[in-house]
């Protein structure tokens, strides 16, 4: 029997609709697994004339293979889900009188990353560094408080840290990550008195996740500090030091005015604990290190609250110095309201030998635990409650609906009453929002950014 006019014509019909799915499926592969073209940045155009205006594009990825400055009067524009990928040891810089706006979103962050293959030694470039106008006790201590460097959101810098010399409180920064930093701490900031919220460090490979010092008196709040094993060394421009936290006011001059003292609420720092493959200084006991997820030297001032310190083996706060003992003694300097773990219990409040003739270190621990500041010791890093503890993924720092860091947290007084800050219930640097979704990147390591599948 053959086959009816009507019945070849739905035939010929059908294998037109296959041939045509076909093709939309291979256009939707084709656009899923397109490269984008890739371009050297450079500040300065063909003829040798400097951009004032330099703007990157989402479209396109841009290698980074020699520094980039922008100076007084120009400007680094970077649009929304924009990557850039630079060669290893060079890095970026916004110097005085110029201006970066690099605003990502939450599904669309800007990622600055490494140019070498995923999983490559070495990797490690210099990061961004923006040199403001405004205060700082080494060099210039009458400067523009309130100067403007820019504006960085929702944004990462991968195998590289974030330095702010003297940025004033004009900048915007918030919901930033640095990881796998080298160069620098995570985040460094040397004077100024820019504000922040947050921020995040992971796997930091120096001496500090967040460093402050040279007069900074900016507030913060949501701060996560998440050491991994591997990484990690008393390396880098603070001798010595193994941190999450260290504030130092001038370690050339303890005297220098103005005083760092930094205004901090809703921190989280978590070490390494005693993991296999964790760096020997991480587990020093000696007064060689400074080894605590919080450290504070050379008559540095700061207020902190609403905290949570874990995972070091050595320290969970140490003071280093006499003049800032004092501080703490005085009451000019506050840590209230907050819990902390460290795995030789005795040092979980630490003044360092000889230091401080008030205290010695069993001392130092129950006069901070006095009920007037409101301050826990836990004696095991399940006492905080996380949900994916020992993980090392964006779940890790969260807390359980029923951890006692969900309550408590407390903003009265002048300092921490500032509308700047959040007035949470909780103490550390989550509620039971996960505000690391959809931005942030906890395996950069094996990202794979502009590559076919």
């Amino acid at each position: 029997m053959g086959i009816s006019t009507q019945h070849k014509y739905l035939l010929a019909s059908l294998l037109v609709l296959s041939l045509a799915c076909i093709s939309c499926k291979k256009n939707a592969m084709e656009k899923t697994f397109r490269v984008k073209p890739e371009k050297i940045l450079t500040d300065v155009s063909i003829a040798g004339t400097r951009f004032k205006t330099l703007q990157l594009f989402a479209d396109t990825v841009y290698l980074l293979t020699s520094p980039i400055a922008r100076e007084d009067g120009e400007q680094l524009i970077i649009e929304p889900g924009t990557v850039i990928k630079s060669n290893p040891g060079i890095g970026i810089s916004i110097n005085q009188g110029a201006t970066i706006t690099a605003n990502g979103t939450i599904d669309r962050p800007i990622v600055f990353t490494s140019n070498l293959p995923p999983g490559e030694a070495n990797n490690y470039w210099q990061g961004i560094t923006i040199n403001g106008k405004s205060i700082n006790n080494n060099g210039n201590p009458n400067g523009i408080a309130d100067d403007v460097s820019g504006s960085l959101q929702y944004i990462r810098i991968e195998f590289g840290g974030l330095r702010l010399n003297s940025v004033g409180s004009g900048t915007v920064l918030n919901h930033i990550q640095t990881s796998y930093s080298n160069y620098s701490a995570g985040f460094e900031f040397n004077g100024g008195t820019v504000d922040g919220k947050y921020l995040v460090s992971i796997a930091c490979g120096t001496f500090s996740d967040f460093y402050f010092g040279n007069g900074y008196t900016g507030r913060l709040q949501y701060l996560l500090g998440y050491r991994f094993p591997f990484f990690g060394s008393a390396t880098g421009r603070v001798t010595n030091a193994i941190s999450g936290v260290y504030i130092e006011n001038n370690n050339a001059n303890p005297s220098a005015q103005p005083s760092t003292n930094p205004l901090m609420s809703n921190v989280t720092m978590i070490g390494p604990a005693p993991m296999n493959g964790t760096a020997a200084a991480y587990k020093d006991s000696s007064n060689r290190f400074y080894s605590a997820a919080l450290v504070i030297n050379h008559n540095a001032g700061f207020k902190i609250r609403n905290t949570a310190l874990l995972g070091y083996p050595v320290g969970a706060w140490q003071i280093a110095d006499s003049l800032s003992a004092r501080k703490v003694h005085y009451l000019e300097s506050e840590f209230t309201h907050s819990m902390v773990h460290c795995i030789d219990t005795l040092r979980s409040f630490y003044i360092r030998r000889g230091v401080y003739r008030i205290y010695d270190y069993i001392d130092f621990r129950s006069y901070m635990l006095e009920p007037r500041f409101n301050n826990v010791m836990a004696y095991s890093t399940r006492g905080f409650g996380f949900q994916d503890e020992g993980t090392f993924n964006e779940t890790a720092a969260l807390p359980h609906e029923t951890s006692v860091l969900l309550k408590d947290g407390n903003f009265l007084g002048s300092d921490f009453g500032h509308p700047f800050f959040d007035k949470v219930e909780f103490r550390g640097a989550f509620g039971k929002e996960n505000w690391l979704r959809g931005w942030t990147n906890f395996s950069p390591l094996k990202s794979r950014y502009n590559l076919p599948e």
